[in-house]
């Protein structure tokens, strides 16, 4: 945990109000008692990812992510692993996983260990919630429709203790 990171405890008071009810609509659990409601802005940045041509791209082994998924493969990367790849921009957005570095191109968000705010979230526990997520419905504009990254931040996720997010993320591997 670094200096700026912290704990799931100390953003339950912060979060009492935003509690919405909530439940994983593709799993079918109910919020238990012992779990926290936290909004997704308290919990992680999600950073930006940047130019990458195709011109520019050289074949290689690390992966090149965009808004719907791999575009492509390069010979260096600027993310290190885990991580998981938001859609950002265009029709249709996804929610990727990547256990290898990685690269994401402008079109796309990412989040890896670096951009947590709080120590005791699972990356891969978050990753699985956020296939629950609907991002249509946080998408603005009418050209080039995109994903709002202040109304993503408003979204509430519920999280077990983090022995429990460990147990469960490795169980949907």
């Amino acid at each position: 945990m670094t200096s700026e990171q912290h704990t799931l405890s100390d953003l339950q008071e912060e979060s009492e109000e935003h509690n919405k009810p909530y439940t994983l609509r593709r799993q079918g659990v109910d919020k238990q008692e012992n779990w926290s409601t936290h909004r997704l802005g308290d919990l992680f940045e999600l950073e930006y990812g940047r130019s990458l041509p195709e011109d520019d791209r050289n074949e290689g082994q690390f992966p090149v992510f965009g808004s719907n998924g791999r575009s492509g493969w390069h010979s260096e990367y600027h993310i290190e692993a885990p991580g998981i790849i938001v859609g950002r921009k265009g029709v249709n957005l996804g929610i990727e996983w990547s256990d290898h570095d990685f690269n994401v191109i402008d079109t796309a968000y990412f989040v890896n260990q670096n951009s947590l705010e709080v120590s005791d979230v699972d990356l891969r526990f978050l990753y699985y919630n956020l296939l629950d997520f609907d991002l249509d419905r946080l998408k603005s504009g009418s050209a080039v429709p995109g994903l709002n990254r202040n109304d993503f931040y408003e979204e509430t996720i519920v999280l077990p203790p983090i022995k429990e997010q460990k147990k469960d993320s490795y169980v949907l591997r």
